[in-house]
């Protein structure tokens, strides 16, 4: 709800006629938010430009669905791989597709019985979970380097920007292993009438 009360009030401002410089991995709410986008790589614009067309770049650069991202606490995360219902590495999905997403880490140090959870952000806000507190497939003990893998199955996704965000804790279900934050970007492509909608949105 903060999240959305932030995003909100810059939407309002930027209305007004002020200038707003948004800075975030979030995809959807970059699409949402901004008129103008500059896609930074290494502390350099790669591209600057109508948000849509520059996302759509960006997304196609990492179209093998190997994202990379570091973490600073007890566990690290090394890779991130999104893979389509046929296994192919990908960061382009069709509504319907299954979304397979696997996370290789490196704890520093034995962590038994800890807790994963993966979350699907939209525009709006969460569209789908796993979490390892509901399903309890909980590995027995995590240590040095491994992998998890977690498929949705068909979701029925609407063309946008989506984000994934991983979270871990330990045992106890209170200690941050690795805080809930973004790890992977994806885009779900398609016409809506194909799917029934004909509304002036869709």
């Amino acid at each position: 709800s903060f999240q959305k009360k932030c995003l909100g009030k810059m939407g309002s401002v930027a209305r007004e006629g002020r200038t707003v410089v948004f800075v975030s991995h979030n995809m959807g709410a970059i699409e949402s938010l901004c008129g103008r986008v500059a896609w930074m790589d290494g502390g350099r614009a790669r591209k600057v430009g109508p948000p849509g067309e520059t996302i759509a770049d960006y997304l196609s650069d990492v179209t093998d669905g190997t994202l990379m991202s570091q973490g600073t606490g007890p566990i690290q995360i090394q890779r991130v791989v999104l893979r389509n219902g046929r296994g192919e590495a990908t960061t382009t999905f069709s509504p319907g597709d299954d979304i397979e997403i696997e996370v290789r880490y490196f704890s520093k140090q034995r962590y038994p019985k800890p807790y994963f959870w993966i979350v699907i952000d939209g525009k709006f806000g969460n569209v789908c979970a796993a979490n390892m507190y509901l399903d309890g497939l909980r590995p027995e003990w995590i240590e040095g380097e491994g992998s998890i893998r977690c498929r949705f199955k068909a979701i029925p996704l609407l063309p946008q920007s989506y984000t994934v965000k991983l979270g871990i804790r330990g045992k106890d279900g209170k200690s941050n292993l690795f805080e809930l934050q973004e790890i992977a970007v994806f885009h779900v492509v398609g016409i809506l009438a194909n799917f029934g909608l004909m509304g002036e949105r869709a």
